[in-house]
């Protein structure tokens, strides 16, 4: 209990140190706040950082350069990801899990860092992120779960085939309005996508969620999701014994029609961010 005490008190000083003074509360808070969200998502990098604290580059640059050198984040890069990540210390993440302490999140897992991510993965997460972040400038009320919240915390939708890539849920006049968001990179089958409609159509009409928003840098990816969703889409079945999928063959059995779905159903362009997180690829 002492050692515990002990290391608490070294990473508590790491927190507040500001150059070689004690820290102001807001800098401290700020601190606390990046240390939280890396926890929550794994890894971020700064631009949206940023818009987590709601500090202009320069201040955010020098909030990330402190904390680097308190020992507490440090700066990695994956070959084809033009952004440098953002990933805790072994410090950081002890404090991370005190700061979460008494929380839905306590226990999560350690966002370890694996030297051998592929540039796919972690582009995919920081779209994940800057849309996000957008909609929180845009609903600053807005709870939020990341997909590393939802498997620590057993949130799977779609009759629990699927963790979204993040929840979003609104609180307008006190009418929570969870919304599933779908980063959409690689190109599918046609069945897989229609089957993945079918199953968050399902979801929508059960009341599991209010929409799903499907986005994409690629426009050729959310031209396939726009035909199959004006299909109509079709109602599939799992079967264990066999691990895979199945469509039924009854006619009603179609969930939904786009227009009937139209508003809960959002195909979302993010080509603008594609050069921020791919390099050497044409959208």
């Amino acid at each position: 209990m002492a050692d515990k005490l002990k290391m608490a008190g070294v990473i508590g000083e790491k927190l507040i140190a500001h150059r070689g003074s004690k820290a102001l509360p807001r800098a401290a808070e700020k601190r606390g706040l990046v240390l939280k969200y890396i926890k929550r998502w794994k890894f971020t990098d700064r631009t949206i950082l940023g818009h987590v604290l709601k500090t202009k580059a320069t201040q955010t640059y020098d909030t990330v350069l402190q904390m680097i050198n308190a020992g507490l984040i440090q700066e990695t890069r994956i070959n084809g990801c033009p952004t440098p990540l953002l990933i805790l210390t072994k410090s950081g993440n002890e404090l991370a899990e005190m700061l979460l302490a008494g929380t839905p999140d306590a226990g999560l897992p350690a966002p370890i860092f694996k030297s051998d991510t592929k540039h796919l993965h972690a582009s995919h997460d920081l779209l994940a992120q800057s849309i996000v972040c957008d909609w929180l400038n845009k609903f600053p009320d807005m709870d939020v779960l990341s997909d590393h919240q939802c498997r620590h915390r057993e949130i799977a939708i779609c009759n629990g085939n699927k963790i979204a890539d993040a929840l979003m849920t609104l609180n307008p006049m006190s009418l929570a309005m969870k919304w599933a968001l779908e980063v959409q990179q690689s190109r599918e089958d046609d069945e897989i996508t229609e089957r993945k409609l079918s199953e968050y159509a399902h979801a929508i009409k059960r009341g599991e969620i209010y929409g799903v928003i499907y986005a994409s840098t690629y426009p050729s990816r959310l031209q396939q999701l726009t035909q199959i969703a004006s299909g109509p889409v079709r109602s599939f079945w799992y079967n264990s014994n066999h691990k895979r999928w199945y469509m039924h063959h009854i006619e009603d059995s179609n969930p939904f029609t786009y227009e009937s779905l139209k508003a809960r159903i959002i195909f979302l362009p993010i080509q603008h961010l594609a050069t921020r997180y791919y390099t050497y690829q044409v959208r």
